[in-house]
């Protein structure tokens, strides 16, 4: 065995942040895996752990990984948490992402039919913090913040993240065999992309931007949309004409709803109520959009849309669907609450307007109306440290709500929630004030702060927890104080 010892220095603009250690060390021999060995079918194979007392972080490196479409590699941690998962992988000479932690255990997962090829470990690469170390730490602005695009590129199998602010091209995330469709989390903190080919979804870490863990789907997965509340993702199975349900907390296909002939779209209404598919069955002159109840999981009804339906959205107050019908030049727009087309607009030669395709976002509403209320926008900064936190609008209005730091009118998040509407956010562990602006015909925007009974009237957030937090009003409105705009939030 023998170790590597590099000095690390990170700066930004110029200005030394860190210093560390980071240590190459050759793998110990009883986890070396020979490339081309053979594995028993249907087993699961785990060697001995990696690790060492002294790591903060760590990362392997492989010369080889080859498996086939449905054996899995998978990397643990020591509480036998997942890593990240290799699926229907053939790749030589890579370092995998760093992982928290002083502990990797490797496992093997085979199925029935096919045979693993292998894999070889050659090295591990560590992070350690002396507590000799010093920082210098500086408030700078956070890369994470700046809006990004996500395309994905069907011919060469991965996706291509797009600073919005400089229209660069900043990172290349390779995921399955062809990428069709993508979305992104409430939050912005993961990216959903559907791949046609390999029949699976790829979850990116926009942190990071890897793939953090693939999910099995149905069988040529097209359209793709998440929750407003970002706990589930719908995927349209165009070859299984099916929607698979997956719960975003574990990665796991909840639910398989059965849609119409050839499904292509998805879209969820902004309460999070019902979900739209539509289904484009080539061999039929009139297609449909199957109307999915989200708490039940069932088609409650059936749209008839023009020829060869595609493209689906909701606009942003929930009451109306547009689809683009590719097979008869049109658009059909359906009102939400009688699920009745209501009109249908000529388009140009085959329409497949695809993904959230009405301007305004889905996820956002408006600030409340009247005649003194400016629109305040979502300020929605991605904690990396920080708690879900699930903000529920029973107020009867739409609501501006603003979380700031404690005893300080600086907002740690902005976020406008419809009435009924729930909306998940992040926020920093610690103690912080809380605000809500409510419309009312007798209260144009009046701002109002939510004083705690304990805890010097501020909130504690902890580390290790989820909150969910529900604004009421009228006899549930307690501790609703109201306050002057000179006191309200920046």
């Amino acid at each position: 065995m023998y170790k590597i010892t590099k000095m690390i220095i990170l700066l930004v603009a110029g200005m030394c942040l860190l210093t560390g250690f980071v240590t190459t060390t050759t793998a110990l021999t009883n986890i070396l895996v020979e490339s081309d060995h053979a594995y028993a079918n249907n087993f699961d194979y785990i060697w001995p752990e990696i690790s060492h007392p002294e790591a903060t972080q760590m990362r392997l490196h492989f010369t080889k990984l080859e498996l086939d479409f449905d054996d899995k590699l998978i990397l643990l941690n020591k509480d036998g948490n997942k890593l990240v998962t290799f699926k229907d992988y053939n790749n030589e000479d890579f370092w995998t992402e760093w992982y928290t932690g002083n502990t990797i255990k490797v496992k093997l997962e085979t199925n029935r039919y096919e045979t693993a090829y292998g894999f070889k470990i050659d090295q591990v690469e560590i992070r350690t913090n002396p507590e000799s170390i010093s920082m210098d730490i500086k408030e700078t602005p956070s890369s994470s913040s700046a809006p990004f695009a996500y395309i994905t590129n069907g011919g060469s199998n991965n996706v291509s993240v797009i600073d919005t602010v400089n229209n660069t091209v900043i990172a290349v995330v390779d995921v399955g065999s062809d990428p069709f469709g993508v979305a992104v989390a409430p939050d912005g903190t993961k990216v959903y992309v559907a791949n046609m080919g390999s029949n699976n979804i790829s979850v990116i870490d926009t942190a990071t931007n890897s793939v953090t863990d693939t999910i099995d789907a149905g069988i040529n997965p097209r359209g793709i949309a998440v929750s407003p509340d970002g706990t589930k993702i719908y995927v349209v199975n165009s070859a299984s004409n099916n929607v698979s349900v997956i719960d975003t907390v574990t990665n796991n296909v909840t639910a398989s709803v059965t849609a119409g002939g050839i499904p292509y779209g998805v879209a969820v209404n902004p309460d999070g109520k019902k979900v739209y598919v539509t289904n484009g069955d080539i061999g039929n002159e009139n297609n449909t959009v199957s109307v999915i109840d989200t708490i039940s999981n069932n088609v409650i009804a059936t749209v008839t849309a023009g020829g060869i339906p595609y493209g689906v959205a909701v606009t942003p107050d929930g009451t109306k669907v547009y689809v683009a019908n590719w097979g008869s030049d049109n658009v059909s727009i359906i009102d939400t609450a009688s699920n009745i087309v209501i009109a249908t607009v000529p388009a140009g030669n085959t329409p497949r307007a695809f993904g959230q395709f009405i301007s305004g976002s889905v996820s956002t509403s408006a600030a409340p109306a009247g005649p003194e209320c400016k629109e305040i926008k979502d300020y929605l900064p991605v904690y990396t440290n920080g708690v879900n936190l699930n903000i529920i609008n029973k107020v009867g209005k739409d609501i501006l709500v603003v979380w700031t730091k404690a005893d300080s009118r600086e907002p740690v998040f902005k976020v406008n929630i419809l009435n009924e509407q729930n909306r998940t956010v992040t926020t920093p562990t610690g103690i912080v004030d809380e605000y809500i602006r409510i419309s009312y015909p007798q209260e144009v925007c009046s701002w109002y702060r939510v004083i705690q009974a304990t805890n010097s009237g501020h909130t504690q957030l902890e580390s290790g927890y989820d909150y969910t937090v529900t604004y009421y009003w009228g006899s549930n409105g307690t501790g609703l104080t109201p306050i002057p705009d000179s006191e309200a939030p920046e």
